[in-house]
């Protein structure tokens, strides 16, 4: 009962807000659209997009302008889900708030690099931002070289991850593979500390199969299109093991050829459950052309199962998190010119039933 009280009030606000997410048919209606700024305009009618976007013309519109309004979107409903939260889920989104972090230290990361300026603005995010962040994000935001964001973020756990990259002089894709792994990989250990019984089972299925898939697809990329040693990759992985073991893992990445890594991965927890399902691209790994359907089937089943649980939360900010990746595709597809059956097929790898093919 005490569990049902605690999460019935942010349960009810979560399904009000899954309401809003765009269907499928508005994906194909988007996609039927000429230009731009008709999709914007589309997006502008539906309260949740509104304000993001009343400003937005076609001329301003690139795809990292894209990708910093649908980012505000979802920080924007994270926000609102934090205030109206009770104190027992304000812990898991606290924790979820380093997704935040690390989105926005990307952005100043990629606009020191290429020396241009970051596509995500501190005084949007507002003050919640300021206040709940582990470094001084006003500081980081003014960085124009990487020893002024070292500075930034010397005492929070970031500085620790980053500096070493920086003393060695490394690339925009080190900074932000260190980013990613440590943000998942601190989830996934404090998510076992700060939760017990059902939901921290709830959090680890989701956070595991993430996980491993993460690390299936890098070790794919790594050997298909960056040729990396066997040395570099283990660099890169996730150290987490949920459905593959530590040794699997091994074999995978010592694979001498890609058909070897193929005929591994198929007997493998993935392979056996989702590798004969689908029908993919020629020369494609099957688990990188469905990762997003698997993640929202596995979120969508866990929230069916506990509505009454930190799962209404998980998967709801997951949602909107593939709702993001599933307009960039489309709308990127109007602005190439590109036919609308085309950009629907292609849109078709974070299709919400794919599974039920």
């Amino acid at each position: 009962m005490g569990s049902l009280l605690a999460y019935s009030g942010i349960s009810t606000k979560i399904r009000s807000m899954r309401s809003q997410i765009l269907t499928d048919r508005e994906f194909e209606q988007i996609a039927q659209l000429a230009t731009v700024n008709e999709a914007a305009e589309f997006l502008r009618k539906k309260p949740v997009f509104n304000e993001v976007f009343s400003e937005a013309g076609e001329h301003t519109l690139h795809r990292g302008t894209i990708e910093k309004l649908l980012f505000f979107t979802e920080y924007h409903d994270f926000v609102k889900l934090y205030r109206f939260a009770g104190v027992q889920l304000r812990e898991y989104l606290k924790l979820y708030f380093m997704e935040y972090e690390r989105t926005f230290l990307k952005s100043v990361v990629r606009s020191i690099i290429e020396q241009r300026e970051s596509e995500i603005q501190i005084a949007s995010l507002g003050e919640f931002f300021k206040k709940h962040a582990s470094f001084s994000s006003e500081m980081a935001a003014k960085a124009r070289t990487m020893e002024e964001l070292m500075q930034a973020l010397y005492h929070s756990p970031y500085y620790a991850q980053l500096h070493p990259i920086k003393e060695q002089g490394g690339t925009l894709f080190d900074y932000e593979m260190a980013l990613d792994s440590y943000v998942i990989t601190k989830t996934w250990k404090e998510q076992k500390k700060r939760f017990q019984g059902e939901a921290c089972e709830t959090l680890c299925r989701t956070y595991g199969y993430q996980i491993d898939l993460l690390n299936l697809i890098w070790i794919y990329r790594s050997k298909k299109y960056y040729k990396l040693s066997t040395a570099e990759i283990y660099g890169i992985l996730l150290p987490v093991y949920y459905k593959l073991n530590k040794a699997t893992v091994s074999e995978l990445v010592e694979a001498s050829s890609l058909e070897e890594f193929q005929t591994l991965v198929d007997h493998t927890y993935y392979g056996r459950k989702y590798g004969g399902r689908f029908e993919i691209e020629e020369d494609r790994f099957y688990l990188e052309g469905i990762y997003y359907a698997l993640l929202y089937h596995i979120h969508n089943q866990e929230f069916q199962k506990h509505p009454f649980s930190v799962a209404a939360l998980n998967s709801y900010l997951y949602m909107k998190r593939l709702e993001t990746q599933r307009l960039v595709t489309t709308i990127e597809g109007i602005r190439y010119g590109l036919p609308p059956q085309t950009i629907i097929e292609h849109e078709r790898r974070y299709h919400l039933e794919v599974l039920n093919r």
